[in-house]
């Protein structure tokens, strides 16, 4: 009875086990595959996006997608591009920079001696034509009264006499008085041939009245429109500084060429617009069209020289300039533009010896002085290039380019009051030149002078409004 009853205990004890245990796990309703790790990226140290990728995307961009999780907003971080074949690489983070040299250093073209800064480059052109321009003896004064004397008594006797006219108002025009020139004229302008009425026109030119200088040039174009200087004299009446009268003269002065392909003076005007339009190109084929049908002419051969020059064009320059020394030997600028083919590729004995050429035959050039002295500068010899300097300043009084150099060549040599005599000149023509005052007092706190040296440029630099 009592091993009955244990039996009995027993059995509902398993029971109830079995059953919490029956209790505590759900079946699944499916088999579960076993649990395995996601295939990586390619990157498996990136972090993959958490919004999907769209699915318009281009397949060759799928790749950097994946690797992207942010496109890239800062500068600083160079973003990752894909290259056609789809493969990622990173661009540089300045583009635009300059390709390197093997050492690192920037590859400037043209090379360094070819910066615009330096004085040795380019002619120095006068303000005005009228700095050339030689005071009349009384003498000469005299001979031109009795000349004018004489074509107005031959009016009174023959007033009907049209050549009589026009030679009172070409002597009129001669002498420098324009007005009276163009008031002749202008009483028998019905009358006037095309090269009288030429004449008009530049007397109108001369007084600074383009715009009757206008009226009378295309008078002229009416009369007859196939007058080359009609053109000429009408291309000259449009401000250069406003781009569209600037293309009304360029289109006049090629009309005036097309018609008279040897009009020199065309050409160059021509010429001149496109170099202030830094169109070195247009400029140079023009010339060499030109010297086709004219290849011995001196002033274009000596504009080529100066165009081929300017633009480094080294061998032409070497072979065209030596033709216009031939042909213009009393052009100096022909010499030196020779002369800076050699600088600019560093040939210093050749550009050496063609700029003492110069000197010698041209002693008072301030171009060709500028030019000898940075070779000689290049030879270490100070003192040459200091009197060089000087010399180009005294020829040419009213270059600022030659009294920097000169002011400049002086402080080297510490002649300061030379120098500061410069400076102070320049700044009193222009204010921005105070830059190289300041320049100068730095250096002068930095050497042995005593105090009182520096005083005085601190002065001078005061006196110009800056300090």
């Amino acid at each position: 009875m009592i091993s009955l009853r244990y039996t009995l205990i027993l059995l509902f004890s398993s029971f109830t086990s079995w059953a919490q245990t029956s209790s505590s796990v759900t079946p699944p309703s499916s088999p579960t595959p076993p649990v395995v790790s996601s295939p990586t990226v390619t990157s498996p140290t990136v972090t993959p996006p958490t919004t999907p990728t769209p699915p318009s995307v281009d397949p060759a961009l799928s790749v950097v997608q994946s690797i992207q999780v942010t496109p890239p907003v800062a500068p600083s971080v160079a973003p990752v591009t894909p290259t056609p074949s789809g493969v990622p690489v990173t661009p540089s983070v300045t583009p635009s920079s300059p390709p390197t040299t093997v050492n690192g250093k920037p590859d400037t073209s043209p090379p360094k001696l070819n910066e615009k800064d330096t004085a040795c480059k380019k002619r120095w052109i006068l303000p005005t034509e009228e700095a050339s321009v030689q005071k009349k003896t009384d003498k000469q004064l005299e001979i031109e009264k009795k000349r004018v004397e004489l074509l107005k008594e031959k009016i009174r006797k023959n007033p009907t006499q049209l050549k009589l006219v026009v030679r009172l108002a070409k002597e009129f025009y001669d002498q420098g008085d324009y007005e009276k020139t163009g008031l002749l004229l202008w009483k028998q302008i019905d009358r006037l041939d095309l090269n009288d009425m030429a004449l008009l026109a530049k007397s109108h030119q001369k007084a600074g009245q383009l715009i009757d200088m206008r009226k009378v040039a295309e008078l002229m174009i009416g009369k007859n429109d196939k007058f080359a200087e009609s053109y000429l004299l009408l291309a000259q009446t449009y401000d250069l500084k406003n781009s569209k009268e600037k293309e009304l003269a360029k289109n006049n002065f090629i009309k005036a060429i097309e018609l008279e392909s040897n009009n020199v003076e065309a050409i160059l005007k021509l010429v001149e617009i496109y170099y202030s339009e830094s169109n070195l190109y247009e400029a140079r084929t023009l010339l060499s069209d030109m010297l086709k049908k004219n290849p011995e002419n001196p002033q274009l051969t000596s504009a080529l020289c100066e165009v081929l020059s300017l633009d480094s064009l080294h061998d032409d320059t070497r072979r065209v300039c030596p033709q216009a020394i031939r042909l213009a030997p009393e052009v100096v600028d022909n010499y030196v533009y020779n002369g800076i083919s050699y600088k600019e590729t560093e040939t210093w004995p050749e550009a050496h010896k063609w700029f003492q050429t110069a000197v010698d035959k041209f002693p008072t050039s301030e171009f060709a002085l500028i030019c000898l002295a940075e070779a000689q500068q290049q030879k270490k010899d100070t003192v040459g290039a200091y009197k060089s300097l000087k010399a180009a300043h005294q020829a040419q009084p009213s270059s600022n380019r030659a009294l920097l150099a000169y002011a400049k060549a002086s402080f080297d040599l510490k002649k300061l009051d030379e120098a500061l005599e410069g400076y102070a000149i320049l700044c009193a023509r222009n204010k921005n030149y105070a830059v190289e005052l300041r320049r100068a007092i730095q250096d002068l706190r930095k050497s042995s002078f005593k105090n009182d040296e520096t005083a005085r440029f601190e002065a001078a630099l005061r006196t110009c409004g800056f300090f």
